[in-house]
């Protein structure tokens, strides 16, 4: 707005302040920046997920629009400086309501919040249609001293992340790649996250994430499932890569899985069996399993009915790890969790190499943080053991296993690993879907049955099981620790 149109603004408003529009037209000068409200940081749990930084362009900018300022009170003339102008910016970042977000607040990190897709689109609805000023990005240690908390918004952005982070007083910021960029937000805005963040009406998924990490947008996505490789189960590279690699295809998994061990004992046949009543959740990086052994005559590929010889229960996450023995002793022990961001794939011609001469083999490390349930999970060696060779293994068919489309699997097996497990034939129906081994039997020379592992109500994801552990919490432990 010129000075003209300031003079004559202030006339047609009130002719009593024609001699004071006129002073001020005189003086007027060029408007000053405008600094914004200094945020308030949340306390020592979520600083670190705070940045300072400079500029950040974002991929698809909305246009920026310049709009004059609303008449100012007749009152406040005098206090109003002349050619002043408002700018007012559209949400700097496209529509996220289908992309992959996470919210982090105070209340559960270093836990993030994979929202319900509801609440997702609301939350994007809303921010797109608030209004977003430009500011000076906030110093982050300043604002700390006020205290409050932050809300953040993690943005996928095909392979491109951001982060919107809330503070109070309206001020947000939107970090990528280390560099940030200062906004005043609306009241409705501002509101649509906390609500969003809110960890009493959380309708979506915890999942945990390294505290060290949580300064980067990139990191904090290392525990979750992004884009597992497709796999052609026809085919014998397709399935000897999702075997290996199935913990890719998967978030959570509950279910029973039963195997044996062929020993001699005095001349006679022995069965050690174990039972595994497993559920574990990669993104929250927890699991529980209940463990029984059994000592039989003769195989049984079911639970046997007779007393298991040892029954132990195991739980781990990333801040505990209890362990329950058959006298119901509860012993506490220094958390081992494992993460996905511990973990990579492998690629079928990243298992095998020669190192001085000799071969070495490559496995993933165990994320599923359960013995018993990666026998079916994570069936790593017996992959390589039984399916490396091409030559030595066909596919046979598909069928139904427990509800699951499963490919079945045919082959023979020589050498050292064939007199270790007395196994010449051997057979493995695998999930289609997920590349978890769900049957497994092991014939020896004569035909007889001599290794083999089965599942029993194996689910995926919503329909699994979440560990849980309130019944341990409830009882005291042996080291005092919870």
């Amino acid at each position: 707005m010129n000075n003209r149109e300031l003079t004559d603004l202030m006339r047609d408003i009130d002719p009593r302040f024609q001699k004071k529009a006129d002073a001020r037209a005189s003086e007027a000068s060029a408007p000053k920046a405008q600094k914004s409200r200094l945020p308030m940081l949340l306390t020592v749990g979520a600083a670190a997920c705070c940045i300072a930084g400079g500029a950040v362009i974002l991929p698809h900018l909305h246009p920026q629009n310049t709009i004059p300022a609303e008449p100012p009170a007749a009152e406040d003339i005098a206090a109003q400086p002349a050619d002043s102008e408002v700018t007012v910016m559209n949400a700097p970042f496209a529509d996220f309501s289908a992309d992959a977000v996470r919210l982090m607040a105070p209340a559960y990190a270093p836990y993030v919040l994979d929202i319900s897709p509801e609440q997702q689109q609301m939350l994007a609805e809303t921010l797109l249609s608030a209004q977003w000023n430009p500011a000076e990005p906030a110093d982050a240690d300043a604002a700390a001293e006020n205290g409050g908390e932050v809300y953040s918004v993690f943005v996928w952005n095909g392979g491109d992340p951001y982060c919107i982070r809330s503070y109070p007083s309206g001020y947000a910021e939107i970090e990528q790649g280390g560099a940030v960029t200062g906004y005043q937000i609306t009241d409705a805005a501002e509101a649509a996250i906390a609500q969003a963040a809110n960890p009493a009406a959380m309708k979506g998924h915890l999942t945990w994430c390294d505290p060290d990490t949580l300064r980067s947008t990139e990191t904090v996505w290392k525990n979750i499932r992004l884009n597992p490789k497709p796999c052609d189960m026809k085919t014998q590279e397709g399935i000897f890569y999702k075997i290996r690699n199935a913990v890719d295809y998967f978030d959570r998994a509950s279910g029973s899985v039963v195997w044996s061990e062929n020993f001699t004992l005095e001349g006679q046949s022995r069965w050690q069996i174990t039972v595994s009543d497993f559920c574990t959740d990669l993104k929250m990086a927890n699991a529980r399993e209940t463990l029984k052994t059994y000592f039989e005559k003769e195989p049984k590929t079911d639970v046997p009915a007779s007393e298991p010889f040892d029954t132990v229960t195991v739980y781990k996450d990333p801040c505990a790890y209890y362990v329950l023995s058959q006298s119901g002793e509860l012993r506490s022990l220094p958390p081992e969790t494992m993460l996905r961001c511990n973990d990579s794939a492998l690629e079928n011609d990243e298992v095998h190499s020669i190192l001085d001469g000799a071969d070495c083999w490559n496995y993933r490390n165990q994320i599923t943080n359960c013995s018993g349930g990666a026998q079916c999970l994570e069936p790593k060696e017996m992959a390589l053991g039984y399916l490396y060779d091409f030559d030595r293994w066909e596919i046979s068919g598909t069928g139904v296993l427990e509800g699951r489309d499963v490919v079945h699997l045919r082959g023979t097996l020589t050498g050292a690993y064939s007199e270790k497990l007395r196994v010449t034939d051997f057979e493995f129906d695998v999930d289609i879907e997920t590349g978890v081994l769900l049957r497994y039997a092991g014939y020896d020379a004569d035909g007889n049955l001599s290794d083999y592992m089965i599942t029993y109500n194996i689910a995926f994801d919503d329909d699994a099981a979440a560990p849980e552990c309130a019944d341990l919490l409830a009882m005291p432990a042996e080291t005092g620790l919870h």
